[in-house]
């Protein structure tokens, strides 16, 4: 989990704030394409944040899964 849910105040001002991390020991481990996918499923602003069809559309995740797992959807 990206936030820590003991205290919720606190984890609705990290989802606002962006004030997340990735473990260090998966830092190297992650393409940046993979990092930027984080980064936008964590967009704050619903308004901004991507909806179902641009998820599938990240280059990342249409490397890392079979094409017949998944359909668009309308």
């Amino acid at each position: 989990m990206p936030f820590d849910d003991t205290n919720m105040g606190k984890l609705i001002r990290d989802q606002r704030e962006r004030r997340y991390h990735i473990r260090e020991e998966m830092i190297g481990k992650l393409s940046e394409d993979c990092k930027d996918m984080i980064h936008r499923l964590l967009e704050p602003n619903p308004a901004k944040r991507m909806n179902i069809n641009q998820v599938y559309a990240m280059k990342w995740l249409r490397k890392h899964v079979a094409r017949n797992s998944w359909k668009k959807i309308s």
